[in-house]
């Protein structure tokens, strides 16, 4: 449902809830700035960068134009390169793969792209700056790239910013990857990220790679939400551009010991960042591009469906290189079983080790021997220095809107329509009269950003001014079905505000006696006689103290009318 008078929307199926800039970045997988850029080109509105003048965007603009001029370079210089054509016939590459993927060759010629970027009317010297070509001792320029298979590397928005290049041949470095430039920042892109955009945004599942050929392998195997990092370790930055489609990341690194413990250091930050993580079993010496060239598709996609939780993977490590006869194993498998997030998985790996235990033959004792040294072993870590405590939690969040009284909910319902916002005002903005933790906390907000006068601008403008927690609520009680039948008039908000002012006095008289009653049954205090202790001001224990005493006079009461009932 989407609020005209507030210009949000909330979805009641997934709970999901914001403005047109959220809908936006989470619809199309963009960062704030990206979306309001976006949304400004829609609505024909120029936006002025902080800190960025013509000039600076227009280097931008230049820059990237020469990223294509070089692509251009290199796709005609691979049609024309028989050796370049044959290595991707080999490699299973068709047309199609080769067109989808812009795939291309950079000639072993020393200044062949360097002398056609300064035909072209570029510069080299900022050329230089976008790793296509380097400065030589006399004064010149040669290409950075030389004899290679070239692979454009597009950003999120399809922009190109770097290259990869590989031999044809034997030799060293195999790969050469641009370095971070003006446009290009490794730890900010994942290779085949834009390709795979689609795919993320239908089944938010990411294929976690570690190269160019395993990406496109995996493409062609049907697995189109496959991405790889380029020339890097992976990094939180890394998970959180997966985070912006994707809710779940299979780890698909190549089968042999490097692979499996980068696969294990994707882990710890992919989980970090909150995402659902399983890893792909690869056979020794083997990734995705070997297995597709020697089993097929249907095998590539085996390997992602098989996949298992992390802790089966860091299990059978684990058994692979200690074998579970050893002392080391069983001190080894303590971290690994902690890491278990459900008992499910936890107890099938202690039923399972239980009946394999080198020292203990009973299967029962055996169990609970290992469950035993588990909890010693969390207790352990429990004990151990750890960072700041977290945060405390608000008191109520978005999710707590139907924890809001009806009545409440027809005040701030009110003050969203321009037509009754005046009279609903100074009940909305009254904290002491409202009954629920969510009603005060907005309208301390309210009050303390308008003060006593309401806005004059339409709710959604004036929304924009409150605290995003805030403004979520008041959106969601306009298009809640809880409050979707309240019906909004003068004589209804006027009739709201003063059953909440007469309920707030009724209930401060009530606390006034319970507390005189309190002061005189427990001796009283260094107050003069009849003086009541202000609200607020009684201590947690006090306060606690006075709600078990009113409960035994209700007690007490009920006894007695029970007494004379009964007489």
């Amino acid at each position: 449902m989407v609020s005209p008078t507030t210009g949000r929307y909330k979805c009641f199926a997934c709970g999901e809830s914001g403005d047109v800039f959220t809908w936006t970045m989470k619809t199309q997988g963009l960062e704030f700035r990206e979306a309001l850029e976006t949304l400004a080109k829609e609505a024909g509105i120029t936006l002025q960068k902080g800190g960025s003048s013509p000039a600076q965007r227009s280097d931008h603009v230049r820059r990237l134009e020469a990223m294509e001029f070089a692509l251009r370079f290199f796709r005609d210089a691979f049609l024309k390169s028989e050796a370049a054509t044959q290595y991707c016939q080999r490699r299973g590459f068709e047309k199609t793969v080769t067109d989808k993927w812009e795939i291309g060759y950079a000639p072993d010629v020393g200044d062949a792209l360097a002398t056609a970027l300064k035909k072209a009317g570029y510069a080299l010297d900022e050329c230089k700056s976008l790793f296509l070509v380097e400065r030589d001792g006399g004064g010149g320029y040669y290409d950075k790239f030389r004899g290679r298979l070239m692979f454009p590397i597009r950003n999120e928005r399809g922009e190109l910013v770097g290259f990869g290049g590989r031999l044809l041949g034997d030799g060293t470095p195999k790969y050469v990857n641009s370095s971070d430039t003006p446009l290009f920042h490794k730890s900010h892109v994942l290779y085949g990220y834009f390709q795979a955009r689609d795919r993320l945004m239908k089944n938010s599942h990411a294929i976690l790679t570690e190269g160019y050929f395993d990406v496109i392998a995996c493409h062609r195997a049907g697995v189109t939400g496959a991405v790889a990092s380029l020339g890097t370790a992976f990094t939180e930055d890394h998970a959180k551009l997966l985070k912006r489609f994707a809710s779940k990341v299979t780890i698909l690194y190549d089968g042999d010991g490097a692979g499996q413990k980068a696969a294990l250091r994707a882990l710890e930050i992919l989980e970090q960042t909150g995402l659902d993580v399983r890893i792909a079993r690869t056979p020794q010496g083997s990734d995705p591009d070997t297995v597709l060239q020697k089993d097929g598709a249907e095998a590539v996609q085996k390997l992602v469906d098989d996949a298992v939780i992390p802790l089966d993977f860091e299990l059978s490590l684990l058994e692979k290189n200690h074998p579970v006869s050893t002392a080391d194993f069983w001190k080894l498998v303590l971290p690994v079983l902690a890491k278990a997030r459900s008992n499910v998985d936890l107890e099938r790996h202690l039923m399972r080790l239980a009946a394999v235990h080198p020292d203990i033959s009973d299967f029962r004792s055996a169990k609970k021997g290992i469950e035993r040294d588990l909890k010693d072993y969390k207790g352990r870590q429990a004990l151990a220095p750890t960072g700041p405590l977290p945060v405390a939690r608000q008191r109520w969040t978005k999710a707590d809107v139907k924890g809001i009284k009806r009545i409440e909910a027809t005040l701030f319902k009110a003050i969203l329509d321009p037509v009754f916002v005046k009279s609903a005002w100074v009940g909305a903005t009254n904290p002491e009269i409202m009954q629920t933790d969510i009603a005060r906390s907005i309208s301390i907000n309210l009050r303390e950003a308008f003060g006593e006068l309401p806005p004059t601008e339409l709710s959604r403008v004036w929304l924009t001014r409150l605290d995003d927690q805030i403004r979520d609520v008041l959106g969601e009680i306009e298009v809640a079905r809880e409050f979707e039948l309240l019906l909004i008039n003068e004589q209804q908000v006027l009739a709201a505000i003063s059953r909440l002012e007469h309920d707030a006095a009724k209930m401060k008289r009530t606390s006034s006696w319970m507390r005189m009653k309190f002061q005189e049954e427990s001796g009283g205090n260094q107050q003069e006689p009849g003086s009541i202790i202000p609200q607020g001001q009684l201590g947690e224990s006090e306060e606690t103290r006075i709600r078990a005493y009113s409960e035994r006079l209700k007690r007490e009461k009920r006894t007695s009318e029970n007494d004379s009932d009964a007489t």
